[in-house]
């Protein structure tokens, strides 16, 4: 899955995050190295580092993959500094479970990420990243999938879920009258934006239009912003 995804992707820039030992990176430079492609790999683990670095340069790959020892947190924001900004093209991520979406917004926020970037993590179902899942399916992704695999050590079944970047492919759409959202489109947008903001409870109160608590926005509505944010008394 990960050579096939590369391999149709052929980013210039694919980031890894949790090497082991480097399986998946020499993959992913196998299907990227013929249009000069990078694979940049990260790895917590020093032991798994030199592990890696030793395999690497047994397959013959060293000038293809590149191995940066730290937390995720530390090194990412190096990958700005070195390569720039959109310029991660594929992203694999098989660490912790627990860290996909965190890392994932970690790179987005930098904007690391280029439009249509590939993002595909590993052990999605077991042990499990729902908040990844969430993140893909209610953040700036198009196509969201689960593909269904087995799982190397436990022979059952597991998921790899991708997904692929759009910074603004909504706002893009509403750009150009001829491909422009309808206004059920437009509607569907806002509730799916309204669910989200709830599901994370982030939702701000909400006064006036739309029939949300109140169909007609009044002096008194404006009044009692500032009396809850204790600026009237």
């Amino acid at each position: 899955v990960v050579h096939e995804v590369a391999k149709l992707a052929k980013p210039m820039l694919a980031v890894e995050i949790g090497a082991y030992v480097g399986y998946s990176a020499m993959n992913i430079a196998r299907a990227i190295r013929p249009h000069g492609g990078k694979v940049v790999s990260i790895e917590v683990d020093p032991m798994h580092v030199t592990i890696v670095r030793n395999m690497i340069e047994f397959a013959g790959l060293s000038e293809n993959v590149d191995v940066w020892t730290g937390y995720c947190y530390d090194v990412i924001p190096h990958l700005l500094d070195l390569y720039g900004p959109k310029s991660i093209g594929m992203v694999f991520m098989d660490q912790k479970g627990t860290r996909f979406h965190t890392d994932l917004a970690l790179m987005e926020e930098l904007g690391l990420l280029a439009d249509g970037a590939v993002i595909l993590a590993d052990n999605v179902l077991k042990p499990g990243a729902p908040h990844y899942i969430w993140h893909l399916m209610h953040g700036p992704y198009r196509s969201p999938t689960a593909v269904s695999v087995r799982e190397f050590l436990l022979q059952s079944e597991d998921w790899m879920v991708m997904g692929f970047y759009d910074t603004d492919a909504f706002r893009k759409k509403s750009m150009f009258d001829s491909v422009a959202p309808s206004k059920s489109e437009w509607w569907a947008f806002s509730q799916r934006f309204v669910q989200g903001l709830d599901k994370c409870s982030c939702k701000p109160p909400v006064v006036g239009l739309h029939g949300r608590d109140n169909p007609v926005i009044k002096p008194e509505d404006i009044a009692g912003i500032f009396r809850r944010a204790g600026r009237l008394e």
